[in-house]
Formats: structure tokens, sequence, C-alpha cells
């Protein structure tokens, strides 16, 4: 559970929210805002993702938590 946690906040940390062009090419600033709408709709569900997997693992621990039987 923890690696699972952990995996995907590593993940989400090294998610990159703009897109810029590595190469010398130019875009007007309409195409540049579309590039970037695109780009974001792309990693905001990626983040979702991650988001949900993360807070599955973690009510899986709290579960295992209070589960845990003291003697």
């Amino acid at each position: 559970m923890e690696n699972r946690i952990e995996n995907n906040l590593k993940s989400l940390s090294k998610t990159v929210l703009v897109n810029l062009p590595q190469d010398a090419q130019t875009f007007t600033l309409d195409e540049f805002v579309e590039m970037q709408s695109e780009w974001i709709a792309e990693e905001s569900e990626k983040l979702k993702s991650k988001n949900y997997e993360v807070e599955g693992a973690v009510e899986d621990l709290i579960q295992t938590i209070c589960s845990y039987q003291l003697d």
C-alpha cells in the first residue's frame, strides 16, 4: 500500500503542466493557447486518475490500520 501511494505521488509531482515546445517553431498566441488547452485537458485526466488511485490506497491503508487487532 505504501508503495502505491508513494509511486503515484512521485508520478504526480513529475507532471508537466505547461507544454513548451523544444524546437524553434513559432506559434501565434491563439495557436499556443489552443495547444496548451489540449495539453492541460490531457494532463488533467492523468492527474485525476492518479488522484483516485492515491485516494483508494489511502482508504485501504486506513481500513488496514482500523482493522488491526490490539492485544
